[in-house]
């Protein structure tokens, strides 16, 4: 699907460093605008108390833009979870993308309220997929199962294998056939996803630079200690 950019918002933040907000929007062909306050924006790992074990820690991104009535705001509330593509950059790269979430509007009223909103990565949109690997008895790899499920969602971050495991064939643990039609009946693409690397001792975890991780799980270790 085409995306346009809709509106954007740079500044220079107290370290110097250029700090861009842009939001696209499907199908839009007009001029882009620029947003008159961006008050704050903050990278959020969406763990909310979760085991720093869990398989897999989605990542969120709030920004709160000053009201000037400089448009219609409330068109960000809107029940499409693809409608508004948001890409925050530092220094001119593109540091995460994600999608406007439909209920994260908020909007403060008072003399220059401000505009809550909370971008995704639209990870959480898979649990409410039902897992159906087709053809029924496939088989396939991690990596391209993982693919797969990606490509569901607009997903358009990087993916990086970074385990070093091998099979018993000293397969690389990301090219190893699993047999999927066992998940087919009962199990949404984030429960299969989570139980898929959870069984290969893995974790997927957002690290900067537009990037999602798979990497082992004693990778962690030294910061459970």
């Amino acid at each position: 699907m085409a995306y346009g950019l809709y509106l954007y918002k740079q500044i220079i933040n107290q370290g110097d460093r250029v700090v861009r907000l842009e939001i696209y929007q499907k199908d839009y062909v007009g001029a882009s605008i620029e947003i008159n306050s961006l008050q704050s924006a903050t990278l959020v790992m969406d763990n909310q108390g979760e085991d720093l074990t869990a398989p897999i820690i989605k990542s969120s991104l709030n920004f709160t833009l000053v009201n000037t009535n400089q448009f219609n705001y409330e068109v960000f509330f809107t029940p499409d979870a693809t409608k508004f593509k948001v890409v925050y950059k530092l220094d001119g790269v593109t540091e995460w993308t994600g999608y406007l979430t439909p209920d994260s509007y908020m909007e403060s009223l008072v003399f220059r309220d401000t505009i809550s909103l909370v971008a995704r990565d639209n990870l959480g949109m898979l649990d409410e997929m039902k897992f159906n690997y087709l053809p029924y008895w496939s088989v396939a790899s991690p990596q391209s199962i993982l693919t797969n499920a990606l490509s569901k969602i607009g997903f358009d971050m990087t993916i990086e294998w970074a385990s070093l495991k091998t099979d018993s064939d000293n397969t690389n643990i990301k090219d190893v056939n699993i047999i999927t039609r066992q998940y087919n009946n009962d199990k949404s693409w984030f429960e299969f996803i989570s139980i898929l690397l959870s069984s290969l001792a893995l974790q997927m975890r957002y690290v900067g630079g537009n990037k999602y991780k798979i990497v082992d799980i004693n990778k962690f270790k030294p910061l459970l200690s």
